[in-house]
């Protein structure tokens, strides 16, 4: 079975296909796993950037769709991966500068210029994407303003 988390929210800014979704946190937000794909605000609301080829209007309500499975592999690959890529590269790091005095320094910055070029492949690459389905997908519940 296929977990699938949903979420209401209402359409607050619309440029080209990017839909910018307002959603009113509940208590049930702070043990939600899908609260890093939402920035939070200043005036305590949550804000998702969903690409749509769908006809909506600012201030209609719609019902957010995130897979559990797409929810991991993001996960996965925000955390789990750089998370190896530090350790290996600082380990590796240290393995070639052993013979320098500040072995230790040139292995930490070896290790960010991996991290660095990780992150920016990811963002190119996610940027991208072209299939949606592995996004969040929005659905028009009703035209309420």
């Amino acid at each position: 079975m296929q977990e699938i988390l949903t979420e209401n929210g209402i359409v607050e800014k619309i440029s080209g296909n990017n839909v910018q979704i307002t959603i009113v946190p509940s208590k049930e937000c702070e043990e939600c796993s899908a609260k890093i794909l939402c920035k939070s605000t200043s005036n305590n609301r949550n804000i998702l950037s969903v690409v749509s080829s769908d006809n909506f209007v600012i201030g209609d309500s719609v019902k957010i769709i995130v897979k559990g499975e797409n929810l991991f592999l993001l996960t996965f690959f925000l955390y789990g991966l750089p998370l190896v890529i530090l350790i290996a590269s600082l380990l590796f790091g240290l393995f070639i500068f052993s013979d320098s005095t500040n072995s230790e320094l040139y292995s930490f910055g070896f290790s960010l210029a991996l991290l660095s070029v990780y992150f920016l492949q990811f963002n190119r690459i996610t940027k991208h994407i072209s299939n949606i389905s592995n996004k969040p997908t929005i659905i028009k519940t009703d035209n309420s303003n």
